[in-house]
């Protein structure tokens, strides 16, 4: 019963600590996000001359992100999150273990933006 009301109720701090940090001019924070993105690749099969990882442009070094640390933010997180995005610089499914996050996310509205190649 408490569960289905953690979300509501982080949402509701979470606009408290914007609107308040708003009107005070200082960043004032509560709550958990409700939403969240990551990056499981930074690595891309294209090489897109607008994108920074296909065009090689990007300084940082190419990874992939561990999951275990996927898995220990979504334990933590994943009471309160809508929303989860699995992209952003990279392909996420060039992840040998693609299938272990989805699979750790089962339970939240997860979006995966794909360039459609696997």
């Amino acid at each position: 019963m408490i569960q289905s009301f953690k979300k509501p109720a982080n949402l509701l701090i979470a606009a408290y600590s914007y609107i308040k940090s708003s009107a005070c001019g200082s960043p004032d924070i509560y709550g958990l996000p409700g939403s969240l993105s990551a990056e499981l690749t930074n690595t891309c099969n294209l090489h897109c001359p607008q994108c920074s990882s296909g065009s090689g442009l990007m300084e940082r070094s190419r990874g992939f992100m561990e999951t275990n640390l996927f898995i220990k933010v979504i334990k933590e997180l994943g009471p309160y999150l809508y929303n989860l995005n699995l992209y952003f610089q990279g392909e996420p499914m060039l992840h040998p273990l693609f299938s272990t996050f989805l699979y750790s996310s089962r339970d939240i509205h997860t979006v995966v933006s794909t360039n459609g190649h696997y």
